[in-house]
């Protein structure tokens, strides 16, 4: 998504472990590759083997709105010369998730860097596939994360399994499959930084990048079981993860698969509901499912947990606009502001 990037305040304040890792405040600049940089900037590099555009993009969060949303913007877009080279120095003071994006193709997803940090990415081959030859921990960290994905998500084989032979996998049979596959993906980590010390911050995002892709496939799978009318049902043991720790985990609000679980945390939490009766509350009331879903995320999470249900919940209720313009929609109004709008809308009496 070529966006331009820019800031936005907001009347309601986030709390600050929020913010830690995501108030971007932080200035993009472009270099050629002759210019020298300052030691204290981000630098990513690389060049395209095989280019099919002529730019490249850096997709991160340029605001809450984005974070919450799990919506990735091109905050910047530089050339590439005749080489296919390219180069980002960025003046970030905190950890930074992004993307690299080039004309339709994401290149490198969900990496992230350390104020500071310097990645060299060449993307070789007919798919352009990344490989980091730069040395260093976010290299190495980074090294990682891409082999996690190639290694569990991206390969033919695995896509067929994991996108259309668990269509057809009974719930006990599927459980056990996430359960092996996470386990595997744990032991990757383990073995790729055995004896090694690495930065917390690397440490926490591997670890809820793997717990929480494994949570939200457990949703999601229930999910497209009931969009085919199966009557399927999760019994305790499937559902033993669903504590308030990992439900409201501050340390993974810089994750985009727990930003993804915590939203199917909340539409799941409504059709089990559904399913057990429970709703409607009133028998032969019609159900307003975003109303019924705002209503659990005030019950259910606290503060900016709450937050970013919510916002996804607006995001979904104005459906009669294109993505891009509801971003836009919501972006420069305050979370009291969009509430307020709501309960007008659906004549609700306003939370707090």
């Amino acid at each position: 998504m070529n966006i331009a990037f820019f800031r936005t305040r907001y009347s309601r304040v986030i709390p600050a472990l929020a913010l830690v890792l995501f108030a971007l405040s932080m200035s993009m600049v472009s270099c050629s590759n002759n210019e020298e940089q300052k030691e204290d900037k981000t630098i990513i590099e690389g060049s395209i083997q095989n280019p099919t555009h002529s730019k490249i993009s850096f997709c991160t969060y340029p605001d809450t709105v984005s974070l919450y949303l799990g919506a990735k913007q091109a905050v910047y877009t530089v050339d590439l010369d005749a080489q296919g080279h390219f180069k980002f120095a960025i003046d970030n003071k905190t950890p930074v998730v992004f993307d690299l994006e080039s004309g339709e193709q994401t290149l490198a997803t969900n990496l992230i860097v350390l104020p500071g940090s310097h990645l060299e990415i060449k993307f070789t081959g007919k798919e352009n596939r990344p490989n980091i030859v730069s040395s260093g921990e976010a290299s190495e960290f980074n090294g990682f994360l891409i082999e996690l994905l190639d290694s569990f998500y991206e390969s033919p084989s695995l896509k067929q399994e994991y996108y259309i032979g668990t269509n057809y996998m009974d719930i006990h049979y599927f459980s056990d499959y996430l359960d092996k596959r996470r386990q595997a993906e744990t032991g990757l980590y383990n073995s790729y930084f055995e004896g090694k010390t690495i930065n917390k911050v690397y440490e926490e995002y591997a670890k809820n990048t793997i717990d929480y892709c494994w949570g939200a496939d457990k949703l999601y799978y229930l999910w497209k079981k009931r969009m085919k009318i199966e009557n399927i049902h999760g019994d305790s043991a499937y559902f033993s993860f669903q504590t308030k720790p990992f439900i409201q985990n501050a340390g993974a609000i810089n994750c985009p698969s727990y930003i993804r679980y915590l939203n199917l945390y909340i539409k799941d939490y409504y059709e089990r509901l559904v399913e057990t009766g429970a709703l409607p509350k009133v028998k032969g009331e019609k159900l307003i499912p975003d109303v019924e879903k705002f209503m659990l995320a005030h019950e259910l999470l606290d503060s900016t947990f709450r937050d970013i249900a919510l916002y996804n919940i607006y995001f979904g209720d104005t459906h009669d606009l294109a993505k891009g313009a509801v971003q836009d929609s919501l972006r420069g109004r305050s979370l009291d502001s969009l509430k307020a709008s709501f309960c007008r809308k659906y004549n609700l009496t306003m939370i707090n």
